[in-house]
């Protein structure tokens, strides 16, 4: 106690540490307190419970004691057949069993059952679950079912050059023979290369066997014109010459290309116009037909390698 005693002296020389102790104290002393209260209530509620429960037991106790009507014995029983039978139809006492002689001194026992039914019936109310379940029901429904029919493709249109320059229109030529042809066997359609007979199941898939297949004969399967191109002409010029169409001039190239056309604003004369007007012989190198960006790019690659040697 007296170390204790010094410490408040010596808290009370120093007025913040001594309030914060006082402040500490006094929520220790209210939390303890709401303690007490929150375990009274527990205690409450507990005993409301057991209660409740030792009532619950009573009750079922009772209904278990009260006497069963046996109906299989009543049934089987034989009914008196007149008025004279039924004045000597034994009562329920005759037919009970009588105390034997070592059993007279003792009491006769009374059984709570019986003390029940001799006095008034009490109700006792039970009380039964019914547990309700959804069920699925399925009823057949007649319906119907549409058949979407596969969209016929659209027949060949080449695209229109009203837009290009003079210079350019006279490179290009339809086709005489169309370069496919639409087949329709039992509602299924298929598409037909004009060039080679193949069948395809798309038009996409037409479109792509064109752009790789008949590149080297001239045939441009976007715009659906043929390029006007000399007879000496190797593979690899043909090839570079659709490459500059399609990258260049071609009326429908894909939005990438035509936003880049737009961006630069110059539409370039083809390469093969040039060399057919001025030259009657073809060139020596397939490099004077590539685009110039093919050409830009190979130089650029060339240059990387030779400073990465030095």
């Amino acid at each position: 106690m007296e170390g204790i005693q010094a410490v408040f002296e010596y808290l009370r020389r120093e007025p913040v540490m001594y309030n914060a102790l006082q402040r500490f104290v006094n929520e220790t002393i209210q939390y303890e307190r709401s303690l007490i209260t929150f375990l009274d209530v527990v205690q409450t509620k507990l005993d409301e419970l057991e209660r409740r429960n030792a009532q619950e037991i009573m009750e079922e106790d009772a209904v278990s004691q009260e006497p069963t009507f046996n109906e299989e014995e009543a049934e089987s029983a034989p009914l008196p057949e007149n008025d004279d039978e039924a004045e000597n139809w034994p009562y329920e006492a005759e037919w009970a069993p009588l105390p034997e002689e070592g059993n007279e001194n003792e009491e006769p026992e009374v059984h709570a059952a019986s003390m029940e039914a001799s006095g008034t019936e009490e109700r006792v109310e039970s009380v039964r679950e019914l547990v309700l379940r959804t069920r699925t029901i399925e009823i057949p429904i007649l319906a119907t079912r549409e058949v979407l029919a596969a969209a016929t493709p659209a027949p060949f249109r080449p695209a229109d050059l009203g837009d290009l320059p003079e210079q350019l229109r006279r490179e290009l030529q339809v086709p005489q023979a169309e370069p496919y042809t639409v087949v329709q066997e039992e509602g299924i359609n298929s598409i037909v290369c004009g060039i080679c007979n193949r069948q395809f199941g798309t038009l996409k898939g037409w479109r792509i066997h064109a752009s790789r297949m008949h590149k080297q004969d001239g045939f441009c399967a976007r715009c659906g014109h043929n390029l006007l191109l000399p007879p000496g002409f190797t593979a690899e010029q043909r090839i570079a010459a659709m490459e500059l169409h399609a990258l260049d001039w071609c009326p429908r190239a894909c939005p990438a290309v035509i936003s880049e056309r737009q961006a630069s604003d110059i539409i370039r004369p083809s390469p093969c116009g040039q060399l057919v007007d001025a030259c009657s012989s073809p060139p020596s190198s397939s490099s004077e037909l590539r685009p110039r960006r093919l050409v830009n790019s190979k130089n650029k690659k060339k240059t990387k390698k030779k400073k990465k040697m030095k």
